[in-house]
């Protein structure tokens, strides 16, 4: 990071900080003038006689030690008019009011100036050093986009990967099990691919994946072409197929089907790869990568790679 982004990131921070600080003041001259000294959220709903929730927003808005955990309390302009009245009832002077709704308007000039509204404004502040409940807001988010955009969502995605010495000398073998649990179309057209392999050299060019033999051999993995490990998938069986993929992947297929919980499908596959790649480098500097892509919008991922101590 450059110092002058270094430098805009600390003005922006002190700016918000700075707008922040003088409606928590302002608003806490009032409360406290109601409530008296170092109220508890239920006192502050109860003396304004507003409903619960409010009197915790203010409460936060008011004694969050971090301006971020203010911002991120502080009611939207209908729920702030809700407040005013029941202060204006209680007899709350009016310029003390005026006072608050001035601080108020010039934090809003301020997120104005930085971000198109709110929700965006609030990205920017939590965006650095968010905590953990923070962060996990956002990323649910994301996964409900996606999972609206792409169609289909997973309670969890397994990616398994167990690499040991090939029969062959100087290559290596590997066993793939991969799974999509408690997955759920939320469109019925989709057709989802929920396992892909490909293999690459350093400079990007396929190569050969070798030979392919599923952890089970059943009447529906040779009818589908899927290493269906059908002990751990959903019963019926998910309709599905493998086939070639984008860049020639080999890519196992989730086919259409009924949406919603009714239509989800648990499908674990496990196969196992021969003479996948080199074991050892055959020049310095020369590395093999193991990845997993993941694609499909899914609350949980349990990724493992387990590597023989040999290599």
């Amino acid at each position: 990071m450059s110092r002058r982004t270094s430098d805009s990131n600390i003005e922006f921070h002190g700016e918000v900080a700075s707008a922040i600080g003088t409606v928590q003041r302002r608003w806490g001259a009032i409360v406290e003038a109601v409530c008296g000294s170092g109220p508890r959220a239920q006192e502050v709903a109860d003396r304004f006689g507003v409903y619960r929730k409010l009197g915790w927003q203010i409460w936060n808005v008011i004694y969050a030690d971090d301006s971020r955990l203010a911002v991120k309390h502080l009611p939207n302009p209908r729920t702030f008019k809700v407040w005013r009245e029941a202060a204006s009832a209680k007899g709350v002077d009016a310029k003390m009011l005026a006072r608050l709704e001035e601080a108020i308007e010039q934090f809003r000039k301020t997120v104005s100036s930085h971000a198109p509204d709110r929700e965006a404004f609030e990205m920017l502040v939590e965006g650095d050093g968010a905590d953990e409940e923070t962060a996990a807001k956002w990323r649910k988010q994301s996964f409900t986009g996606n999972a609206y955009t792409w169609g289909v969502r997973a309670k969890v995605m397994l990616a398994c990967a167990i690499i040991f010495p090939s029969a062959r000398d100087s290559f290596f073998d590997m066993v793939r099990v991969q799974g999509l649990i408690g997955l759920t179309r939320t469109r019925s057209n989709v057709r989802w691919p929920f396992a892909q392999f490909l293999v690459r050299d350093a400079t990007g060019a396929q190569l050969p994946t070798g030979k392919r033999q599923p952890l089970r051999e059943t009447a529906a993995v040779k009818e589908t072409g899927v290493p269906l490990l059908e002990e751990y998938c959903s019963k019926p069986l998910p309709a599905v197929r493998r086939g070639a993929g984008h860049m020639g992947m080999v890519e196992d297929e989730l086919l259409p089907g009924e949406i919603g919980t009714s239509g989800a499908s648990d499908i674990v596959t496990g196969e196992i790869l021969r003479e996948v790649g080199f074991a050892w480098a055959e020049k310095p500097g020369e590395i093999s990568n193991f990845g997993t892509g993941v694609r499909t919008p899914s609350e949980l991922l349990i990724s493992d790679q387990l590597i023989h101590r040999s290599l």
